[in-house]
């Protein structure tokens, strides 16, 4: 989900690495995101839990996380896409790595886990099992989709100094007849 500019940040932290080795990386991982647009097959369906910490986190300069929040967004209106934050700054089971689950109908699923010198796939069903019931905790923890949109371009706008897109409601204090 990351723009040229946020990836490139991000993947020069790593070390022994060069520009060349970057470059090649971040080439990698935007080439992946076509998948998330392509016509046929039909894209995968991808539903994304994203931890408030990484959206606050400043990678590069307050521009790249501005133009990073936008990208969320606008990927948010793909059909196939879909974002909820967990919010808050406290502790969660999702800090203990990143994951995926892969799922075709008919069939079984595999899980990628990564930790930080790589990921390994897994297809046991006891594995696949417990990653999903992770994921289901972590999302009763996460925002509804909709306040999950509205708390990225509140982000956007407002940590990032930028403008998220029109169309997109930023959460305000407004005071209504029942709370004034």
């Amino acid at each position: 989900f990351q723009t040229d500019r946020y990836a490139r940040a991000i993947l020069g932290t790593h070390p022994n690495t060069n520009d060349v080795m970057v470059r090649e990386r971040v080439s990698g991982r935007l080439a992946r995101q076509e998948i998330l647009t392509r016509e046929e097959p039909p894209p995968p369906r991808v539903w994304a839990l994203l931890d408030e910490g990484a959206l606050r986190r400043r990678v590069g300069d307050a521009e790249t996380m501005h133009d990073q929040c936008v990208r969320l967004l606008e990927l948010s209106d793909l059909p196939n896409v879909t974002f909820q934050v967990i919010q808050g700054l406290e502790g969660h089971v999702g800090l203990l790595g990143a994951f995926t689950i892969a799922e075709w109908p008919g069939q079984g699923g595999i899980v990628n886990v990564e930790d930080i010198s790589d990921g390994r796939v897994c297809d046991d069903p006891a594995v696949v099992a417990h990653v999903w019931l992770t994921f289901r905790a972590m999302q009763t923890e996460a925002l509804h989709v909709r306040a999950s949109r509205d708390l990225i371009a509140r982000m956007a706008e407002e940590l990032w100094k930028g403008s998220a897109p029109t169309g997109v409601r930023a959460l305000t204090a407004a005071a209504t007849a029942g709370s004034a």
